[in-house]
């Protein structure tokens, strides 16, 4: 499950520069500036002798607004991944 082409600029509330980094100019942060498209794919599958293995796929760009600029590739912070986990545990009783 998940989603291709997320363009949101909050996740739970949070700025993305919370979860991703794609570099920084003189105003902050280009992932709180920037039009960033995020795709994450969550997969689920039975883990051997019990229990749900988590796999995350992130990819995400930031691209200046109202630019013909390249996108710049951002790195995921981790920050999301173990949020991701925690809500499942949550949900699996792990």
């Amino acid at each position: 499950m998940g989603n291709s082409r997320y363009t949101r600029a909050r996740i739970e509330g949070r700025q993305l520069s919370a979860y991703l980094d794609c570099g920084s100019g003189l105003t902050g942060p280009y992932a709180d500036a920037y039009a960033v498209t995020l795709s994450l794919l969550v997969q689920l599958d039975g883990a051997t002798g019990g229990g749900t293995t988590v796999r995350t796929t992130m990819d995400a760009y930031a691209r200046a607004r109202g630019v013909s600029a390249r996108p710049i590739h951002c790195q995921s912070r981790g920050v999301l991944e173990r949020r991701i986990w925690a809500l499942v545990a949550e949900k699996v009783g792990g």
